[in-house]
């Protein structure tokens, strides 16, 4: 076992850490995303390297993900959303997929490098709490807990973490509902112009049969008029 201490991460083992990085990255959500993988293995590949001082947003956005030379981090703000995005991810994975990886990673608000830890007992709050329950239900549970139960205060790391993934989760719910409200809206517009259209089809054959009739009542008066008119002939001979 290699082990190094960096500043601001204690003591850690770096084969333990890669073990835990490689885990990391064959969960389905980061297969799914591989720039966030991207991102992911460069911060923490070049920590394990002893060189966090080259982990700033210029390296990560050129050499992680994908961004040319001439890339201006006051310009272009890829590197702070990959990084909250990245932030939600790590959080949604040790609190379901990851729950008992004994090596968590993290990365830690308003920074690139990320930290390593063993798994504490108050990782299990976030592992055992649903994260369909209310956020101001959780945020009470974590300030009240007793841990004569068991029940571990969350910090204040874990529960910024969670707002983070409730707001993920509310603005994927306002998207969701948006797109049903116009689909309802088209479907109700398809169904205005099909009844209107049935409406005007009713009154066209209606307007039809009622010329049509018209025609017949003539059609009918102009053969009865040469017999009556023949009948008064013969009459008056």
């Amino acid at each position: 076992m290699t082990d190094r201490k960096e500043p601001g991460q204690g003591v850690f083992d770096i084969e333990g850490v890669r073990e835990a990085l490689g885990r990391v990255l064959s969960n389905p959500q980061f297969v799914a995303a591989p720039r966030l993988a991207s991102f992911l293995k460069f911060i923490v590949e070049t920590t394990l390297n002893g060189d966090t001082r080259s982990i700033k947003a210029y390296t990560i956005a050129t050499m992680a993900l994908g961004r040319p030379e001439s890339f201006d981090p006051a310009a272009d703000a890829i590197v702070r959303v990959e990084a909250n995005r990245l932030r939600t991810a790590l959080t949604r994975y040790y609190a379901f997929d990851g729950e008992a990886d004994a090596m968590i990673i993290e990365l830690p608000r308003g920074a690139y490098v990320p930290r390593f830890r063993r798994r504490s007992v108050n990782d299990e709050l976030v592992s055992r709490w649903s994260f369909g329950v209310s956020l101001q239900d959780f945020a009470q549970g974590a300030v009240s807990a007793d841990p004569a139960t068991n029940d571990f205060p969350a910090d204040e790391g874990m529960l910024e973490a969670l707002v983070d993934e409730y707001r993920h989760w509310v603005s994927d719910i306002a998207k969701n509902l948006a797109q049903i409200r116009d689909e309802l809206t088209n479907a109700r517009a398809a169904v205005a112009v099909s009844n209107t259209l049935v409406r005007i089809g009713n009154n066209g054959s209606q307007s039809d049969a009622g010329r049509d009739r018209i025609k017949s009542n003539r059609a009918q008066t102009c053969d009865a008029e040469p017999e009556d008119a023949s009948v008064g002939d013969r009459d008056q001979k």
